[in-house]
């Protein structure tokens, strides 16, 4: 696979682009990017695998633990395009989604949202696709038509034109 770059914004500090280097790089498109990594410092978890829904305007990390247990599906409302070939820039709106597989749903990080639009570091329009990109995950949640077939089996792959994957 091509070299890529994944460039991560949060919308409470804009100007700082960080750049998470995957551990894995499972697959890239116009609309989907999966990648894998560990973390080394991390008390809960051991390793994620994230899906970059670009067209959805989130990303889903199926969350493990230290023992390769499966923790949560983690939601991130988020903007997220391809800026260029092997490019793609990522804009974390704060608003959070856990959906835990006992049918749990938390949304978290209101009030950091809620900051980032006093602070005028997003405008209204960021604010309202946070919303309702959440809402809309929470419902579908409820409705069972999250999490979707792509990350729906902890620690495989389903994609697009290749079928399930471990990971």
């Amino acid at each position: 696979m091509a070299e890529v770059t994944i460039r991560k914004r949060s919308c409470l500090a804009p100007d700082v682009i960080r750049i998470y280097p995957a551990n894995r790089l499972h697959y890239t498109s116009d609309l989907l990017v999966v990648e894998e990594w560990q973390f080394t410092d991390h008390p809960r978890y051991s390793r994620a695998i994230a899906f970059h829904c670009l067209e959805r305007h989130y990303s889903v990390q199926q969350m493990f633990g230290h023992k390769g247990q499966f923790l949560f599906w983690y939601y991130h409302v988020e903007r997220g395009r391809q800026v260029a070939p092997g490019v793609y820039d990522f804009l974390d709106l704060a608003l959070d989604v856990i959906h835990y597989p006992d049918g749990r749903v938390l949304t978290v990080d209101l009030d950091d949202l809620a900051d980032a639009y006093e602070r005028h570091l997003i405008g209204r329009d960021d604010l309202l696709l946070a919303l309702r990109r959440a809402d809309f995950i929470c419902h579908e949640i409820e409705s069972r038509r999250l999490p979707d077939r792509l990350w729906a089996t902890p620690g495989e792959i389903n994609l697009p034109g290749r079928g399930r994957q471990g990971s």
